[in-house]
């Protein structure tokens, strides 16, 4: 009788402990996107008012050029924090150092399914919005889509900035830019880190964070309450 008893209580309590368990994870999640916010201020007030390029400080070319660490698939492997743009307002850097606000505690496995989180994979759970391929003409934080050097933008070229997404979780991307579902591409299921939706935590462009439902249905401007693309 007792052992039935405690077994109810633990069928009771423990999905409520796993859902408090989560809300700390997405609470250390935003905790994280706000810092990088705070970096990336710091940034635009040392450079003009510019971003940080889609090229890395040694020439690599991705969206990850922001924030990280090395990471175990190339070319990430020799990718430090040294050679991201605002690793110096994050840490002390170096080609050892780990970045742990480029790490989201719900990062669990990255797209490629090698068993291995995204931060593991790539160095960082987050990414910037920078467009710098020649298919998907959306307007980011590049200068064009179609510049070989990818040069960033500045943030008066922004024109809504509380709705412009600047920085956010892969996931966000496969819904933004290529209006992706789990039904049509299932390994997005393993990017939605957060309570199995499509809500990540996500940085706009006039500096404030929130957790934001993204909608597949949306185009990358008409989304009630944010844009990845700066001209909406």
């Amino acid at each position: 009788m007792v052992i039935a008893v405690i077994a109810i209580l633990a069928g009771l309590l423990l999905p409520a402990l796993a859902k408090a368990k989560e809300k700390a994870r997405v609470i250390q999640c935003l905790s994280n996107i706000r810092q990088v916010g705070l970096a990336s201020s710091l940034y635009l007030a040392d450079h003009n008012d510019r971003y940080p390029p889609a090229k890395t400080k040694n020439g690599t070319l991705t969206q990850l050029s922001w924030v990280g660490n090395t990471g175990r698939r190339s070319p990430y492997s020799t990718l430090s924090a040294q050679e991201r743009w605002l690793s110096d307002y994050l840490v002390k850097a170096s080609r050892e150092v780990k970045v742990e606000v480029a790490r989201c505690p719900s990062d669990r496995k990255s797209y490629l399914g090698t068993g291995n989180s995204g931060y593991e994979d790539f160095g960082s759970s987050y990414l910037a919005n920078l467009n710098f391929t020649f298919i998907n003409q959306i307007q980011t934080l590049t200068l064009s889509a179609t510049d070989p050097d990818a040069k960033s933008i500045g943030l008066s070229e922004v024109v809504s900035p509380s709705r412009f997404v600047v920085f956010t979780s892969w996931g966000a991307y496969w819904i933004g830019w290529h209006h992706w579902e789990v039904s049509t591409t299932p390994e997005l299921a393993d990017l939605m880190w957060h309570w199995k939706s499509y809500r990540w935590n996500t940085l706009f462009s006039d500096g404030h964070s929130a957790m934001i439902k993204f909608d597949p249905k949306s185009s990358d401007t008409n989304a009630p309450n944010y844009s990845f693309d700066r001209r909406y």
